[in-house]
């Protein structure tokens, strides 16, 4: 629903195996593999957009599902002038874990996550929608290295307003106003211990204006505020060991980092009708990231040709970027470096077939050049 999420997933620490999102709530989702338009940026290879669906309008239900590792329920209902749909699930695995493995040597994960969305509508043209979602994984294991106990607390926390105007049969426009929050604290024994909040603070407009039959026109800028707050306790290394871990030595030792930085990216595109059959889509964006100094430019194209009613190709191609994370820019070795951002070049062909208004079937063959890499 137009709010960037970072790792959306719990049970980090075993390879993110469940996501954070309930599946029962999610109306549409898109997955982009490359060639995407220039709405989407700071994304070097590929984009997940996912949309909520609203709650019933009409009466009151929901559900309770109840298993052996875990519990998920989900409520929803009419509101005054809207709707609404709320989600809390829980998982049972930390208790299970303890039943059937009660030795000294003990994995214990355990979490939980919220999500909600409020669909209110002003009038025929104006809809405004409030989004929530919060994780929160607690894991615990026993004796991992020298007897060391090793316990892992992290979790992500989104709040967005989205307001969709459509002030006309020509005009589109849509507001978001977002913060989202991503944490952890992770200590191993009583010798190391780590702790990251990211937080940002996010506004969009995105609109679209089609002139005529010909021409769709988007555009639309974001603008992120950022906070980032990375504390590091963690035993130092021998200069033997520094000569041989050299890229890492900035991961060990006492660190603290508190920045604040700022994103702006824009962006202007065309899907172009050139006849009933072909239409090309042609967008331009620019990036600009505050903390390393960096501006990119991403021009790219995308063309589909209808070549029967229900047959579809497609070609797309177009330059990408996206910034460095934020702990290789501030760990001591990105800082020395100050990185660009990465660059990837995208050259794409498919086929899509439609065997129903809505199902179709795409193959897909992509190449992808990766530059300036981390």
């Amino acid at each position: 629903d137009g709010m960037e999420i970072y790792d959306p997933y719990h049970l980090k620490d075993i390879g993110g195996a469940v996501g954070i999102m309930n599946m029962d709530i999610i109306d549409n989702m898109s997955i982009m593999t490359g060639g995407f338009e220039a709405r989407y940026g700071d994304r070097l290879s590929s984009v997940v957009a996912i949309e909520n669906r609203q709650g019933s309008a009409e009466r009151f239900r929901g559900n309770v599902v109840a298993g052996g590792t875990g519990l998920s329920t989900l409520i929803e209902g009419p509101i005054p002038a809207g709707s609404a749909i709320l989600s809390f699930r829980k998982s049972f695995l930390k208790e299970a874990a303890e039943i059937l493995n009660p030795t000294d040597y003990t994995f214990s994960p355990s979490y939980y996550d919220v999500q909600g969305k409020i669909s209110l509508a002003a009038n025929a043209n104006n809809q405004i929608a409030i989004n929530l979602l919060y994780s929160k994984d607690d894991s615990y294991l026993e004796k991992w290295r020298a007897n060391s106990d090793l316990t892992f607390d992290y979790g992500n926390s989104y709040q967005g307003i989205v307001w969709k105007s459509t002030p006309s049969s020509r005009f589109f426009s849509e507001f978001i106003l977002s913060r989202g929050v991503n944490f952890w604290d992770n200590s191993v024994g009583i010798t190391r211990e780590e702790k990251l909040n990211l937080t940002e603070n996010v506004c969009s407009w995105n609109a679209n204006y089609q002139p005529n039959a010909k021409h769709d026109i988007g555009y639309g800028l974001t603008f992120k505020d950022i906070r980032y707050q990375y504390e590091l306790r963690a035993p130092e290394l021998s200069e033997d060991q520094r000569e041989l871990e050299d890229v890492v030595q900035s991961y060990f030792g006492a660190q603290k980092i508190s920045s604040r930085t700022h994103k702006l990216g824009l962006y202007l595109q065309d899907k172009l009708r050139l006849s009933t059959a072909l239409v090309m889509n042609i967008g331009l964006r620019y990036d600009a990231f505050a903390y390393n100094q960096d501006q990119q430019l991403s021009p790219r194209v995308g063309i589909s040709y209808q070549i029967k009613n229900k047959t579809v190709l497609r070609a797309a191609w177009g330059q990408y970027h996206q910034a460095p994370i934020y702990a290789e820019l501030t760990n001591v070795k990105g800082a020395d470096h100050n990185p660009a951002g990465q660059r990837s070049i995208h050259y794409v062909v498919g086929i899509e077939q439609f065997l129903h208004e809505d199902f179709s079937v795409r193959i897909e063959s992509y190449f992808k050049t990766m530059e300036q890499m981390i």
